[in-house]
């Protein structure tokens, strides 16, 4: 095998699979941490040989305390391959951990097969021998390579709650998402069953304001269509709501008006797509059309102790008790709940002076692009 320079290796290292780059960080990992048994055994058995005034043979007993620790080093990726092949599951542990125990076993035998060769190249004898080495660490071989494979076991289970939380998380957001798209899909016809029905009365009246209310409708439609992300910034939902509020200029004429007052710094807050439309509509219809004269429309915006919250009040009558809650405003608490699930909130209630008063308060996030 070729000599690769480093930084050939670091230019492909990220082209090897996910399953390769887990298989060699295994096999590094386990000799690193034989190595370090290796030298803190080693260095402590020569201080306690030096103070007992032991004489030994330094070459016969680093070659012993290291080929029995990369020796073992060699099987790790072996027991995390078997528990990968194996594992003791709750439906399998009955027959698997029969297949467990016995590779345990093969492996001390074999271990002790690969050690004493390489052992007798190193020192030039064969030691004690093949069979009082695997007689003599039998057992506590075994008890290592079982905890090899425990520790595999928990890395395994680790792993695999991971990535159920992972799928639940994906599974969940996707669920968030339907439930989102269906309530705009509720939203947006009952929005142009309104808006329709009053370009209707109005083609009786005015054809060419029934026109302009069409045209700036398809203008609206399209606006919604190309941001389909379920949040926004505020600065873009105004828009859509000055959109609306331009086609329902025309249907009441002088009677409506309206008035801003969204702070500047908060402008790229992240809000709900057509979060303001149900809100002025409700306005418009509960509070404008039913008031005798002119009256107005006021959209405010602030930030208030980590909350976004939106106001749109009306000088309208007011809402009874008895007033039920429309489409579009029982669409805009689910949606508020599957977005932010209780940190939301959407309160209708009598302004002061008269009137109703709708405030939507939201966690304060502001777009990336900010």
């Amino acid at each position: 095998m070729r000599w690769t320079p480093p930084l050939v290796r670091a230019r492909y290292l990220p082209l090897m699979s996910t399953r390769a780059r887990y298989w060699i960080t295994v096999t590094l990992a386990g000799f690193a941490v034989y190595s370090a048994i290796a030298v803190v055994g080693s260095i402590s058995t020569v201080v306690y040989f030096q103070r007992a005034n032991v004489v030994f043979d330094p070459t016969a007993f680093v070659a012993n305390r290291f080929l029995e620790q990369y020796t073992c080093a060699v099987f790790v990726p072996v027991m995390f391959w078997l528990v990968e092949r194996y594992p003791l599951s709750r439906a399998a542990w009955r027959a698997h951990l029969p297949m467990l125990l016995g590779a345990i076993a093969c492996s001390v035998f074999v271990k002790y097969a690969l050690m004493l060769p390489l052992y007798h190249l190193w020192v030039g004898d064969w030691g004690i021998g093949y069979w009082l080495n695997v007689l003599d660490n039998f057992v506590p071989v075994s008890f290592d390579f079982a905890a090899i494979m425990g520790l595999a076991h928990a890395l395994r289970y680790y792993r695999d709650v991971g990535e159920r939380e992972r799928a639940a998380a994906e599974l969940h957001t996707q669920l968030v998402q339907a439930r989102l798209d269906a309530l705009r899909g509720q939203l947006h016809p009952h929005f142009l069953f309104n808006t329709l029905n009053a370009i209707a009365t109005l083609m009786h009246d005015d054809v060419d304001a029934a026109d302009q209310m069409l045209t700036r409708l398809a203008e609206l439609l399209r606006h919604s269509l190309e941001h389909g992300a379920p949040e926004i910034p505020l600065s873009e939902e105004l828009r859509l709501a000055e959109r609306y509020l331009a086609i329902m200029q025309h249907r009441f004429s002088d009677r409506l008006s309206v008035r801003y007052a969204a702070d500047a710094s908060v402008v790229n807050a992240l809000v709900p797509t057509f979060l303001i439309q149900p809100l002025v509509e409700n306005a418009l219809e509960h509070g404008i059309a039913r008031r005798p004269g002119p009256g107005h429309v006021g959209i405010a915006a602030r930030r208030a102790h980590g909350m976004l919250e939106l106001e749109v009040t009306d000088d309208g009558p007011g809402l009874d008790d008895k007033s039920p809650a429309g489409v579009g405003l029982s669409n805009t608490r689910a949606r508020l709940r599957q977005l932010y699930g209780d940190a939301a909130g959407l309160v209708l209630e009598r302004a002061h002076g008269g009137g109703t008063r709708a405030v939507v308060r939201i966690p304060y996030r502001e777009c990336a692009a900010s």
